[in-house]
């Protein structure tokens, strides 16, 4: 009759975890975001996942400065390769942009020990900035 302890409210297994990516001021051509840190990530170099789990939602907001036909696209590495999720953007008008998409749990996995990182990928003579990209995971444990 009485709630004598209260532990985890949330009742569903998956726990959800977020990775911010992004750059403050301008960039031109294509190039890796940083960590919430403000480590630029690489190939090699982003954060390290702690448990198993999936990639589950990708979010950016960034700014076009200068304008050209062609897109941005926001491509998620793991462990140095290109996963089949990401944002793109449309680069033929100047602006503040965003693009946002969510998948199924199992459809992008890792391992504990993966590395992930955020790259961006111009096409066309564009310059772009303040970026903002989340990268939602979910784990099981």
């Amino acid at each position: 009759e009485k709630l004598s302890a209260q532990g985890d409210i949330i009742l569903a297994q998956d726990k959800r975890e977020f990775l911010i990516f992004g750059h403050s001021g301008m960039m031109s051509g294509s190039n890796f975001l940083e960590t919430a840190a403000g480590v630029k990530t690489s190939l090699e170099k982003g954060y390290v996942m702690p448990r198993d789990g999936s990639i589950t939602a990708i979010s950016t907001n960034l700014e076009i400065l200068k304008s050209n036909p062609g897109s941005l696209e926001v491509i998620i590495y793991r462990n140095g390769e290109q996963v089949s999720f990401g944002n793109t953007l449309d680069a033929g008008t100047s602006g503040v942009k965003k693009d946002y998409d969510v998948q199924a749990g199992s459809t992008v996995t890792f391992h504990a020990g993966d590395v992930v990182s955020v790259y961006v990928k111009s096409e066309g003579d564009v310059s772009w900035g303040d970026v903002t990209t989340l990268v939602e995971i979910t784990t099981k444990s």
